[in-house]
């Protein structure tokens, strides 16, 4: 799998040990400062950043990116974006960004809709009830929007009480929220922006933590099975379950 760094100050953080629990092999790629590679094949994570999703002249691999989304769609490659991520793959398929919509940070709620209990991504998650998540963010897709704000065939599967919080159009997914950070991430982004409250957030993380992990890890691994389910035929018949020990072969 590849994942795609976007920031240095916004990284894999916890995803790295989920995917690893399925054998699968992760390459992080610093796009800040080594650009898109040029195979992208199998499954793409796209990560968070500081920079808002039109902001191309200033880093110029968004544009490129936006290019990449629109042909994993296309080609029906699984790809997942986590809250710049997100709103980046809206912007590449036709929809649109607001930038500096609304700060939510710390803890949210997500809502899980009707046909989020049948996604394989989030169904898991909503299923169990999962609905705390930790959240960072400025811009985003204001709740109950329609074009031009969707993409086109998008379908909303979880909201805040602002904004968009989960969506999947065809093998592409985004998530508003960061199901990846721990609360010592967040910490660090609060610090960063020296927001006045970072003491009481992190405790309130920290409260949370067990269900903050179960959401993540749910769907660290259900990406993770979508990408195996992915690759080969033969290589799915050698994909680990929960007790083998995966080999060479099962990793993606």
């Amino acid at each position: 799998m590849t994942v795609l760094q976007l920031d240095p100050a916004a990284p894999l953080d916890r995803f790295g040990p989920w995917l690893d629990e399925l054998g699968i092999e992760v390459d992080v790629v610093e796009v800040w400062r080594d650009g898109l590679p040029a195979d992208l094949g199998g499954g793409l994570l796209i990560l968070g950043g500081t920079m808002d999703a039109y902001a191309e002249d200033a880093h110029p691999f968004l544009r490129e990116l936006r290019q990449v989304i629109a042909e994993r769609v296309r080609t029906d490659q699984p790809t997942l974006g986590i809250c710049l991520g997100h709103q980046v793959i809206a912007v590449a398929l036709g929809g649109a960004v607001d930038v500096g919509a609304g700060e939510e940070r710390g803890l949210v709620e997500v809502h899980w809709l009707a046909d989020a209990a049948t996604d394989p991504l989030v169904g898991e998650a909503a299923r169990a009830g999962l609905t705390v998540a930790a959240s960072d963010h400025r811009d985003g897709i204001p709740r109950g929007a329609g074009q031009p704000r969707l993409p086109e065939g998008a379908r909303v599967l979880g909201e805040s009480e602002g904004f968009v919080q989960a969506m999947r159009v065809g093998s592409t997914w985004g998530l508003q929220f960061h199901p990846e950070a721990s609360p010592d991430l967040m910490e660090a982004w609060s610090a960063r922006a020296q927001a006045p409250d970072t003491a009481d957030m992190v405790t309130a993380l920290r409260t949370a933590e067990a269900r903050l992990v179960a959401l993540g890890r749910s769907i660290a691994h259900a990406f993770g099975r979508l990408v195996l389910d992915s690759l080969r035929p033969e290589a799915r018949a050698a994909a680990p379950g929960p007790t083998d020990s995966p080999t060479p072969e099962d990793r993606g």
